[in-house]
Formats: structure tokens, sequence, C-alpha cells
């Protein structure tokens, strides 16, 4: 046995973070995730019912069990290691033929696992096209792993596609193997597959890019190390 310092548990996982978020913003929120039909799924709808989060789209299954993660911080450092069983969430998927689905202005996608994620973007990008909805997606490291080249048939039908600066350069070298490290190069190699999120003006140390009327990733590739592109995000929606 081990005897450690603090311990907490608590519900998390991109789609219910980014859900609360969403929520605590003020924005009506609705969560899409699976669930097994277990202690930690009560959690889950309870933390919904607390956050007003809507839990019409949550997926529920007998065969598995919730899935949950264990985070060990240890030393002086603080360094992390996650131990994850993700259960139900293997069988996350996304009905677009669920009654309310579509009745919505954005959709926001995050990490997507298991053995239905390219499903799942299949069937964001029919309804994206079908109703004209608006999608932020922050992929997973499931989805970087498999390339533009997979990658590039979702990435014209999304609204906002937010990556850090290693992601980018993971994802670009997936194609060419070799990769320019600097936000102009990044930005515009990106850029070509169609995702917007900002027109606007951005400076760096070493480039301008002033596009004018035209359609910006805008990731924290050149943000300061303080703000994420997903907090730009939530400001850009509210």
């Amino acid at each position: 046995k081990i005897d450690v310092e603090e311990s907490f548990q608590t519900v998390g996982g991109g789609g219910m973070n980014s859900a609360v978020t969403f929520s605590r913003f003020g924005l009506k929120s609705a969560a899409s995730v699976s669930v097994g039909e277990d202690d930690n799924a009560g959690v889950v709808y309870k933390v919904c019912k607390d956050e007003r989060i809507n839990t019409k789209f949550v997926q529920n299954t007998s065969k598995k069990k919730t899935g949950f993660s264990t985070l060990i911080v240890a030393g002086k450092k603080k360094d992390r290691i996650a131990i994850a069983d993700r259960g139900a969430n293997n069988d996350q998927e996304f009905n677009t033929n669920k009654s309310g689905i579509n009745n919505t202005k954005w959709y926001y996608t995050t990490s997507l696992s298991g053995n239905h994620w390219e499903k799942v973007l299949k069937n964001i990008t029919s309804l994206v096209k079908k109703n004209n909805t608006k999608w932020a997606w922050n992929p997973g490291g499931a989805q970087l792993d498999s390339g533009l080249k997979l990658l590039g048939k979702y990435l014209k039908h999304c609204t906002v596609f937010i990556l850090n600066r290693d992601e980018a350069i993971g994802l670009l070298a997936h194609r060419s193997g070799k990769v320019k490290d600097n936000p102009k190069d990044l930005l515009l190699s990106i850029l070509k597959f169609g995702s917007i999120f900002f027109t606007c003006s951005l400076k760096f140390s070493d480039c301008e890019i002033q596009p004018a009327s035209l359609k910006l990733i805008f990731s924290s590739l050149v943000l300061p190390s303080t703000i994420s592109s997903f907090n730009l995000f939530i400001n850009y929606l509210i």
C-alpha cells in the first residue's frame, strides 16, 4: 500500500468539462457522452442536473461500466500519470436521428475515443452540412495520429479548429514529414484545409498576417502561454 497526502473525486473528461464550462458562462448546454448503468453514471447525471446540462443525448449502456481515470500527481515537479479505463466511452456514438439533436447553433467536439470516432465525425459533418450549423473541434490524440489525409475531409466543414503549437506540428508532420516551426507557416498550412475561426490580423515577432476577409484558424499557436484557444473560443461565444 502507498499512502497519499490528499485525494479527491470529480466528474471529468473533455465532453463533460466543456459542457460545464459552457453552462457556467450562461450558454444552453447539452452533453453527448456515453455512460454505463452503475453508480458512477448516477454521479454524472447528478452533476449535469446541478450544472443545468441537458442529458437528453447521454447514451446509456448496460454492457460496460462508466469510464474512469486515476490521475497520480507526485514529486517535486508534480509529475502526472493518468491511468484510464474508458469503459462505455469506447461505445460512444452520435445519433443523427435523435429528436432535437439538430436544434442547436453550435456543436463542440473534444477528444474522441473508442471504436466509432470516425463515424461520429461523419455524423456531425452530415448535420453541419444539412442544417448549416457551426462546429468547433478540439481533436484528441487518436484523431491527430490519423493525419490530415483523413481529417482534411472533415476540416472543410469545421468552423473552429483548436490546436496548440505541438499538435499542429505533429499533424502537419504526418502529411509532409518536414514542418517549419513558425506561426505563419503552421497557420497557413492548416488553413488550406478550410477551417474558420476569426477574421483578424495576427502579429508575430518575425512576421505579420493581415488576411482582410481571409478565414483563419485562431489557435494557441500564436497565443501567450497564459491564454488558451479554448478560452478565446468561450469569449467569442459570449
